[in-house]
């Protein structure tokens, strides 16, 4: 057949639909298991239903029949999302920006301006007094810097000067950190003790008021929970995790706690509040004082007329402690600070910060197919007490490690967020995890996840020659045998 002209120009719409879409919030489908046992959910899947079944369908399958995913789905899972976002008004405002934004340039650290204020610590107005520029961290406003706001970039962030000198006041004074929204769950009932230990790496049959840093396992040895677990009494446990978790983790202590424990959600009758920084005992002993204890403690306080719990514990790497005070006595508490010379740390600085120090945080660097022995946390395993996942821990340090988890430092000035390209002699060998520039040193960090001989050390992986590729461009890099800020952890505990 011939013709002068192409059929399609002549052919015209034969057939036209238009149908619902179907987006989510932060337009990510929603798979996985429910809260309700045995109920799974693939939705949400925004227009690309056809495309994805396929995947979404496999793994769901897997998911039923094997009780766990088979691989790391918490960009997708249901259990990331917090319920407030499903309320009809929720999604109306949402629904002005999200679709736009899901076709539009996806800029670094790029906040929504709709569905904001889900959720607002009883201190929202005084932070937002104190110059706070927010941000969302799972539906929570939070401080991501103090200062004037700054334009969105693909390169240099016009934040990174305000957060070297939010990051500058620890080095004599001290820093003020939002940290309300962490999850804050209380654990007691006469087997508490028991029941903990058993998911637990770490030993929690520790005296009244130690805090100890352990990850809850999954069988097959991986990471469902990073968590400081705090003993309150004999058959009381308070314990801490990361905003964005707070559903995951309720879930998943529900299924593996004995019955008859009680599992109490506190996050929101408390605000915690941290003081981090070399001057942060003088500004609070002069509020009335702490007992004085070791670190990783924790203590009942009275400061500024309030009541809280201090618990002497650092992610920034200097000496500090998280105050756990009830919201109607936080604002009292709050101002004393500041009136005292606290200055307020954003949430930017907080992470740089914490890349300095070498500590990984679940969902970038830690999840449920990463075992502690590959992120370096072996420390945290007391091998002579049993808890689910040892006998695959036993045997990958059996069989040795096939991947490691490593700090490393980018030699130019890359923009690092996470899953960048990592190189050797030209071949992939794994993937960033989290990235930022270090407020205190001025370097330019990334974890990293990568491939490793079986036999291999940590000292032979750090002598390696990596790259790490960002826009088409190889950029040098440094494995680091330990974190650049003071190595040896002597300004925390100081």
């Amino acid at each position: 057949m011939t013709t002068d002209s192409p059929i399609l120009e002549t052919v015209g719409i034969q057939h036209f639909m238009n149908g619902p879409e179907s987006f989510t919030a932060d337009t990510r489908p929603l798979v996985g298991e429910t809260d309700v046992d045995g109920l799974f959910v693939a939705a949400g899947i925004n227009s690309v239903g056809v495309m994805s079944s396929a995947g979404i369908g496999h793994a769901l399958a897997d998911w039923i029949t094997d009780g766990r995913a088979p691989m790391d789905m918490w960009e997708v899972e249901v259990a990331r999302t917090d319920p407030r976002t499903a309320e009809p008004s929720h999604m109306q405002d949402r629904m002005k920006e999200t679709v736009s934004d899901l076709f539009a340039l996806h800029w670094p650290y790029k906040q929504p301006k709709s569905g904001r204020d889900l959720r607002r610590s009883p201190l929202h107005d005084r932070w937002a007094a104190a110059g706070a520029q927010f941000g969302l961290t799972a539906g929570w406003e939070l401080g991501l810097w103090y200062g004037p706001a700054q334009p969105y970039s693909v390169g240099a962030q016009g934040w990174w000067p305000i957060a070297e000198v939010e990051a500058g006041v620890m080095e004599s004074g001290a820093a003020l950190i939002d940290l309300t929204p962490f999850t804050k769950i209380n654990i007691s009932g006469p087997d508490a003790l028991l029941g903990l230990n058993w998911p637990s790496t770490a030993q929690l049959d520790v005296p009244t008021g130690k805090a100890v840093y352990t990850q809850l396992l999954n069988a097959h040895g991986g990471i469902e929970m990073d968590v400081t677990i705090t003993r309150l009494s004999e058959d009381h446990f308070h314990v801490t995790s990361g905003a964005a978790t707070r559903t995951r983790d309720l879930m998943y202590l529900r299924r593996n706690l004995p019955d008859g424990m009680a599992v109490t959600d506190m996050t929101e009758e408390f605000c915690t509040i941290g003081v981090m920084g070399a001057g942060s005992r003088a500004v609070l002993s002069q509020l009335g004082g702490l007992p004085e204890i070791a670190f990783g403690h924790a203590t009942d306080a009275h400061l500024a007329k309030a009541d809280c719990r201090a618990t002497h514990v650092s992610f920034v790497g200097e000496l500090g402690w998280e105050l756990t005070v009830a919201n109607a006595d936080a604002p009292a508490l709050f101002d004393a600070l500041l009136n005292g010379g606290v200055k307020p740390l954003g949430h930017n600085a907080l992470d740089g910060c914490r890349l300095e120090k070498g500590f990984k945080h679940w969902g970038h660097e830690l999840g449920p197919e990463v075992t502690p022995l590959e992120a370096g946390l072996g420390f945290t395993i007391d091998w002579t007490k049993p808890f689910i996942g040892k006998t695959a821990l036993e045997q990958q340090k059996r069989d040795g490690l096939r991947q490691r988890l490593v700090l490393i430092q980018v030699q130019t000035d890359a923009l690092m967020l996470h899953d960048e390209p990592v190189l050797e002699a030209g071949k992939l060998v794994g993937l960033t995890t989290s990235g930022a520039r270090g407020p205190r040193t001025g370097l330019n960090l990334c974890f990293a996840m990568v491939a490793v001989a079986r036999d291999e050390t940590l000292d032979q992986t750090c002598a390696r020659s990596f790259s790490v590729k960002v826009a088409g461009r190889n950029n040098p890099a440094t494995a680091l045998r330990r974190p650049p800020f003071d190595l040896k952890g002597e300004r925390m505990r100081a």
